[in-house]
């Protein structure tokens, strides 16, 4: 309830007395400005007849104003006129507030906020959830009419002020509440900005009713990224999109093909080459290899240049996958982009990749291998401690007693040839031979496994610590030779970084831990914890879809099948389950502030 009267308090005064000129729908405080190339796209709403909306009796459209919003105060399903309402207990108050007055009796606030929803689809969001079809079609009707009918005009006001309210709702918290995804999700969710009655004041007086209301989107790249890919992939699906590539054959570098003048025209259509024609168009040259290979990265793929089956696949991926990839990602930036911090470490367990941005600037990029299907790494934020150099590996049970036991019965020498250490519960060191391990079961394991620093110890040279209950942590590895893989999920949960020691040189950022002095540490193959000079964040995150430091967008395959369930929330049309889990979370924000 206190977040809807906030919510409410930072809109209503926009929604009475804004009278600006139309204006594209973008305003951020980022370098990654939306481009004002869509302009075409905007809605062009049918011009009303002069006063259609006002001129009628004052008095009597508070009575039917009032009518439709006491219904709301006593339906316990939240409708009217089969709508399901979000804002049930503001709208009351509300237009109480207000005298049961129309809302949106001026025609340019009207259609700016008409235009508001319409647009959200360039959000990821759908203009039905907030009532569009309805009070579209209810404006048809009110301006076909002979004459003025005051429910109708009443129930528009209200399905309007409504649908914008659930609309800036979702673009702060989201449609899907992410805990019913994750039940250990950690990530705090968006708020109101402070000091909302003089933002919205300060709002009133430049006219910035449009700008204000798109204030509620993430402010952090990448979601104006977000935005302006969505509009374009729209605009390619609506000029046909693409069509689908026949390949028969591998085509490699300066090999010829009939076929390639097909391809080159698919990649024209993505921005993924200049030209759509080509002079030799059945030459594989220089211009199409690099077009290619940009294409293959931007795809997950191994950017060699070769037109085999996975690009060939990735190329004709049909263009609402696409689409769908941005909405998903859309909403996972709406639950995460919210208060990060300058310095940080990110890495997307999708993409197998680890960045160090330092003052918001990317630093440092390295490859990495995250956990198998059936052993996910976990999704969360946390902040990095210490690193360890040399560091020991103590087994995890699950792996010791499942995985490893069965190679103790069979080998004597198991634990020897990798150095690996076994201790008893009391923590006593003891040989593999003393033990009768035909009697060891699962259920009856009792014993601590330690494999000791060293060129096969399972974390290499160092370790980043960071505190979580899942014991997930970033570490080196001896399997260098996985790195070379396109898709890297092959650990336990736990993240194998490709290049460590030179993440530990620039997370420790210090000319006592320069190359040399973390080699002569190493050398000493003793373990050794080396704080930072202050904790940093590190956010394990999903993503799909993205984009590169060049700014070229990303579509990458779901190695953990996350993606549909986001999907189908997106979809969900149970208004009744909706709106209850959103009350929920209204009240759970309540009783926090």
């Amino acid at each position: 309830m206190k977040f809807l009267n906030k919510l409410l308090v930072l809109l209503i005064p926009l929604l009475l007395s804004y009278c600006a000129q139309k204006t594209i729908p973008y305003s951020y405080n980022t370098s990654d400005k939306l481009q004002p190339v869509v302009e075409e796209k905007l809605v062009e709403l049918e011009e009303e007849p002069e006063d259609i909306f006002t001129n009628f009796s004052v008095d009597s459209i508070k009575v039917y104003v009032k009518a439709i919003i006491d219904s709301v105060n006593e339906n316990e399903l939240y409708q009217i006129n089969g709508e399901y309402i979000f804002s049930k207990n503001v709208l009351p108050e509300m237009y109480n507030k207000n005298g049961f007055i129309l809302n949106w009796h001026n025609e340019k606030n009207r259609l700016d906020a008409l235009e508001c929803l319409k647009m959200s689809w360039t959000d990821g969001l759908n203009p039905v959830d907030y009532h569009f079809e309805k009070i579209q079609s209810l404006r048809e009707d009110i301006l076909n009419n002979t004459f003025l009918d005051y429910h109708e005009i009443a129930l528009l006001d209200i399905l309007l002020t409504d649908g914008l309210l659930l609309y800036s709702y979702h673009l702060i918290k989201g449609k899907i509440n992410p805990n019913t995804l994750d039940i250990n999700w950690n990530f705090s969710s968006r708020a109101i900005p402070e000091s909302p009655t003089k933002l919205f004041l300060d709002a009133c007086d430049k006219n910035a009713v449009m700008e204000t209301v798109y204030k509620f989107r993430p402010q952090y790249a990448p979601y104006p990224q977000f935005v302006n890919e969505m509009i374009r992939y729209q605009m390619i699906k609506d000029n046909g999109g693409w069509e689908k590539v026949n390949v028969s054959n591998v085509i490699k570098p300066n090999e010829f093909s009939n076929e390639l003048s097909s391809i080159r025209k698919r990649l024209f259509v993505t921005g993924d080459i200049e030209f759509e024609e080509s002079i030799m168009d059945s030459l594989y040259n220089e211009d199409m290899v690099n077009a290619i290979k940009k294409f293959q990265n931007r795809h997950g793929l191994n950017p060699d240049g070769v037109i085999g089956k996975n690009t060939i696949e990735a190329l004709n991926r049909p263009i609402d996958q696409k689409i769908d990839l941005i909405k998903i990602n859309m909403e996972r930036a709406r639950w995460i982009l919210n208060d990060l911090g300058d310095d940080m470490v990110l890495v997307n367990i999708a993409n197998f990749k680890l960045f160090y941005f330092q003052d918001s600037v990317r630093v440092h990029e390295t490859k990495v291998m995250t956990g198998s299907y059936y052993h996910q790494t976990p999704i969360f934020k946390s902040k990095i401690i210490y690193l360890v150099f040399n560091p020991t590996w103590t087994v995890p049970y699950s792996i010791a007693s499942k995985e490893i036991l069965p190679k103790l019965k069979k080998d004597p020498n198991y634990l020897s040839t990798r150095n690996i250490t076994l201790l008893t519960r009391a923590g006593k060191a003891i040989p593999q031979s003393s033990v009768d391990w035909s009697q060891v079961s699962q259920s009856n394991f009792a014993y601590t496994l330690r494999q000791e620093p060293g060129p096969g110890n399972a974390l290499g040279q160092v370790k980043f610590i960071f505190p979580n209950k899942y014991s997930v942590y970033l570490h080196d590895t001896p399997s260098k030779y996985l790195f070379v893989k396109e898709e890297r999920a092959f650990s336990h949960g736990c993240i194998r970084v490709q290049n460590p020691l030179d993440l530990a040189e620039v997370l420790l950022n210090d000319e006592k831990w320069n190359k040399e002095k973390i080699q002569e540490i190493l050398d000493q193959k003793k373990e050794k914890i080396v704080n930072l000079k202050k904790p940093l964040d590190v956010l394990l995150l999903y993503w799909t879809s993205g984009f590169l430091e060049n700014k070229d967008a990303f579509f990458i395959k779901d190695v953990y099948d996350r993606d549909q369930k986001i999907l189908a929330g997106l979809q969900n049309n149970d208004w009744e389950k909706l709106m209850k889990e959103y009350y929920q979370i209204i009240q759970k924000d309540a009783s926090l502030n």
